[in-house]
């Protein structure tokens, strides 16, 4: 008798990084099926703490614990016998914070009083829609990170306003979802805030 699953097929899942993943599903065939699970075509194998696959007498239990991003793909469990194969599929998601935003992260106007700062968007957007952005500045002479602004999720620039002329600041951008805030991305060199015309070019090598 060809494999086939008792009860639901797998089911679609989603969880929070850190939480478990847990499939137990039953199943019948004869002779008794050899069971085979794969997430995006690769075999998940059995690690004996993280990752677990426990057989039963018809029933196969895979289990995930402390789930990272990189856990989240199409999983596949294939049951075969000399009578033929049984394959179910199952999106799982493993949400998590963004990654950061890619860069460089550089000024697209500069001037006295203020600097747009441009960037792109981050490759891994942590399962989730981005819900925006959030900048900060840092006066050099304070080396104190202050909130800068936001931005919604379809910009990649911002206009930071309020600066002092000729002062030298450095600008960070950092991704954000519902699960929270990526890690930033900063400005390799600190840019000072001046018109690029006029009087406003004494002071520019302190």
């Amino acid at each position: 008798m060809k494999p086939y699953l008792i009860g639901d097929d797998l089911i679609n899942v989603v969880v929070k990084k850190g939480q478990v993943i847990k499939y137990d599903i039953k199943y019948g065939g004869e002779p008794e099926p050899e069971v085979r699970w794969e997430v995006d075509g690769k075999e998940i194998k059995d690690d004996g703490d993280r990752i677990t696959i426990d057989k039963y007498e018809k029933n196969t239990v895979l289990t995930i614990r402390k789930t990272v991003r990189g856990d989240s793909g199409k999983f596949k469990l294939i049951l075969s016998n000399t009578s033929g194969v049984c394959e179910k599929t199952a999106d799982v998601v493993v949400l998590g914070k963004p990654g950061s935003p890619m860069g460089p992260l550089v000024p697209e106007e500069v001037r006295a009083n203020h600097i747009t700062m441009k960037w792109n968007k981050p490759s891994d957007f942590g399962g989730t829609e981005l819900t925006g952005y959030v900048l900060e500045k840092m006066d050099l002479d304070t080396g104190r990170w202050v909130p800068a602004g936001e931005v919604g999720p379809e910009k990649n620039s911002f206009k930071v306003e309020g600066l002092t002329p000729n002062k030298k600041y450095k600008f960070r951008v950092k991704a954000v979802n519902k699960e929270g805030e990526s890690e930033p991305l900063e400005t390799e060199e600190a840019i000072l805030a001046k018109n690029p015309y006029g009087k406003t070019f004494i002071n520019t090598h302190f």
